[in-house]
């Protein structure tokens, strides 16, 4: 097992770290900590108890993972993990936190890309390959499918949903459900479906990609509830792969329970995707 750790590092020798892992000058590194193999800290780094890096992660200066909730007066000492996928990268000044309860977790899928100052709530839960732009902020227990990219100073609000593929533009507001594949900007309003997002989906074929358009467009362009858009989309079971995982996250908004009982994004005034 070969390691490069510097002498001014600070790690706690409880600490379990994975083979080639570097750790940088003046990084701290506290015990109850793993560290998957090839792994990269950068000077400063600061992983805090409870922390699960995967393989061939990379924490730059000055980002701080595993920290407890940010509370005015906290009421009791994170309990919960942190799990770090495979391949993530957290650059300067990157916040993420652990839930105070044990047995709870905040989840981050591999192949993430974490801008400066991204803030990542406890009990969040991210999916694969997600990038987070400069200074955008997941609230406590949201849910981010794979994929997701929400550009600079984007705040999600506690208990959000964000379906995969979802891309919000710069300074949004999400405080309700985003559905997958959904282009989002200003104050929580859908504007369209996020047709590149579609193209590059590995897993799409063209007919999925029409389907999703079409019950994209029962549900924000014929001016009814969510409940009457369900009910017609219930009406045709020939709905393929990519249209049955857009409904199916619909009917879970629908029958949501508190605190996840925050409704479905509005639309705002869609114009059909140029060249589509």
């Amino acid at each position: 097992m070969t390691q490069a750790i510097h002498p001014t590092a600070l790690v706690n020798p409880n600490a379990r770290i994975g083979r080639d892992v570097e750790i940088g000058p003046y990084a701290l590194v506290e015990a109850d900590v793993e560290i998957g193999d090839g792994c990269r800290l950068l000077p400063h780094a600061v992983l805090l108890r409870g922390t699960v890096l995967g393989a061939g992660c990379v924490v730059h200066p000055q980002a701080v993972l595993g920290g407890g909730p940010e509370e005015a007066a906290p009421r009791e000492p994170a309990r919960g993990q942190l799990r770090v996928g495979a391949g993530v990268t957290f650059r300067e000044g990157c916040t993420v936190l652990r839930p105070t309860e044990p047995g709870t977790v905040t989840a981050i899928g591999q192949g993430g890309y974490f801008m400066t100052g991204v803030t990542i709530g406890p009990g969040a839960r991210l999916g694969e390959h997600c990038i987070l732009i400069n200074a955008a902020s997941i609230g406590p227990g949201a849910v981010l499918g794979d994929r997701v990219v929400l550009s600079t100073h984007v705040s999600v609000k506690a208990h959000c949903w964000i379906g995969r593929n979802v891309m919000a533009q710069a300074n949004s507001v999400i405080g309700r459900h985003v559905p997958p594949f959904a282009m989002l900007a200003r104050f929580e309003y859908v504007t369209g479906l996020n047709v590149v997002g579609l193209r590059r989906a590995p897993d799409l074929d063209d007919t999925d990609r029409h389907q999703i358009k079409q019950a994209h467009r029962i549900v924000y362009r014929q001016d009814r509830s969510l409940a009457d858009a369900l009910a017609e989309l219930n009406r045709s079971d020939d709905w393929g792969r990519g249209a049955r995982l857009y409904i199916e996250f619909l009917r879970q908004v629908h029958t949501a329970a508190a605190p996840h009982d925050l409704g479905l994004c509005p639309g705002l005034g869609e114009e059909e995707p140029a060249g589509e």
